[in-house]
């Protein structure tokens, strides 16, 4: 691990092979490597090893990588970062290379990719989400490939295409193919307008946990979700909403009342959160209402025993037949 000047710190593993020193370098931390990552990077070089299948990477060649055109270096990136990923962030990276960089970028040399196509890639993309809503306006809507509806893109969508041309485009400039990347920094992102977020005050979440309690109670009189312990948990403890769904019983600390957060997108997601009294009591009243029959199960569940989601329907808590 080393910190250059720019503070991006690199990553790096170093071992012996039949009595050679070997080094073998993997990326900096805007790359998504950490030390964690690094550490089982290394038990896996060293597992090959002694299975005497490890064969040292080729050395670069300079000219030929200055030459290769966007499509063979992201996908050469990719091909290397995809297996470190989640399902769900793999499928919205794959989404923003194939249907959005793949088609502009394709053809174009790493060497060539600079501010001004950067930007005319933005101009494009703005220009395009114009035709599809207009499109859609006139009842005429556009379809892709596989026949389905396209939708317009939102400048959010846009910078997250961006953010991932912005994270191959800086494995360029790690191996020396760029000598800066033209897509990094806020000017090269659209305007977001942040959506005004309105805070509970104390009595709005005392009247927000009696009519969750309520539906509970009157709605369904078969399975129930846990709408108040599930409010009461996520107001008083800043978990996110995909964090709270997946929760089980084991990640449930009573002892020293707090919540082990394990499953989390990136390794500092990783992390215990303290609750309030009322809060454990909460979770207590429902865990003794659901007699979970083991640790494992997930503290809010549809009747199948899945984990709801933001997206779950009512229905699929109601009883099945």
């Amino acid at each position: 691990m080393h910190e250059r000047k720019d503070g991006q710190v690199t990553y790096s593993l170093r071992f012996r092979v039949n009595g050679k020193r070997e080094i073998l370098t993997l990326g900096t931390d805007t790359d998504g490597w950490t030390f964690r990552k690094a550490d089982r990077k290394l038990e896996d070089v060293l597992a090959r090893i002694r299975a005497g299948v490890w064969e040292p990477p080729n050395p670069p060649d300079r000219d030929g990588d200055r030459t290769q055109t966007f499509h063979v270096f992201a996908s050469r990136w990719w091909a290397a970062r995809k297996g470190e990923l989640r399902p769900r962030t793999r499928e919205n990276y794959e989404w923003r290379q194939r249907k959005h960089l793949l088609p502009f970028f394709c053809d174009y040399a790493i060497s060539e990719i600079d501010v001004a196509l950067v930007e005319r890639y933005r101009e494009h993309k703005v220009i395009e989400r114009e035709r599809v809503s207009d499109a859609i306006a006139a009842r005429e809507p556009l379809r892709d490939n596989r026949g389905q509806r396209r939708v317009p893109l939102s400048n959010d969508s846009i910078n997250k295409t961006l953010v991932t041309l912005t994270q191959i485009l800086d494995s360029a400039v790690e191996r020396g193919l760029l000598e800066s990347n033209p897509a990094r920094g806020k000017r090269r992102r659209l305007k977001v307008v942040k959506p005004v977020r309105r805070q509970l005050e104390a009595d709005d979440l005392k009247e927000l946990l009696a009519v969750a309690g309520d539906m509970d109670r009157n709605l369904y009189r078969g399975h129930r979700i846990g709408r108040r312990p599930m409010i009461a948990a996520m107001a008083k403890s800043g978990l996110r909403v995909t964090e709270m769904c997946r929760l089980r019983w084991r990640d449930v600390d009573v002892h020293h009342e707090r919540l082990v957060i394990d499953e989390a997108k990136t390794d500092a997601g990783n992390r215990h959160v303290d609750l309030s009294l009322d809060v454990i009591e909460e979770l207590m009243a429902w865990r003794a209402e659901r007699q979970p029959a083991s640790p494992d199960e997930y503290v809010f569940a549809t009747a199948s025993g899945d984990h709801v989601t933001r997206r779950t329907s009512p229905a699929a808590f109601s009883d099945r037949p």
